[in-house]
Order: structure tokens, then C-alpha cells, then sequence
């Protein structure tokens, strides 16, 4: 499912189906590749898939070309912490 994934402040938390998901593993906000105009946007999201593997287990996959560098896909977990508002 297509999903846009806000990373604003990192990509660590993500809401899906009513559910907070907490990733396995913590990335910084990552950088933006140049779109057809040569210039890089940075909303505070990224555009991806997610699919849900299993009931305790979510990927997102990122969009290609639409950053630079690693990540290309984040694994996710249910949590029950509130995601916290990003500063």
C-alpha cells in the first residue's frame, strides 16, 4: 500500500492501520534526491510501500530515487508508546 512516511524528525515511528510501529532501528531525516528540475524538496515526508509481513512485523520499502543513501527499507514492530511530537 502506498503510504508517505513523515521523517521530519527521523524515521522511528510510523501510524499504520491504528497501530503505532516502532522501527527496529532508528535513521536520521534522510537526504532528498534532485527531482526532474534538478532541485531536491524536503516536505518533512518520504514516499514508500508498506506491507504488513505479519502481525507483529511491517516494512516500508522507499520509493526509488527519491532519497540518497541508505534507508531502502525499515522494518517496524507494534508498540504501544504514544509517538511523540517532533520539535
Amino acid at each position: 500500500m502506498p503510504y508517505r512516511l513523515l521523517t521530519h524528525c527521523g524515521i522511528k515511528y510510523l501510524t499504520f492501520a491504528g497501530q503505532n510501529w516502532v522501527a527496529e532501528r532508528e535513521w536520521p531525516d534522510p537526504e532528498r534526491a534532485p527531482g526532474p528540475d534538478g532541485k531536491a524538496t524536503n516536505d518533512g515526508f518520504i514516499s514508500g510501500r508498506v506491507v504488513l509481513l505479519d502481525d507483529r512485523t511491517l516494512r516500508f520499502k522507499v520509493e526509488p530515487a527519491t532519497i540518497i543513501g541508505k534507508p531502502s527499507e525499515v522494518i517496524f514492530h507494534p508498540t504501544d508508546d504514544e509517538i511523540p511530537i517532533c520539535k
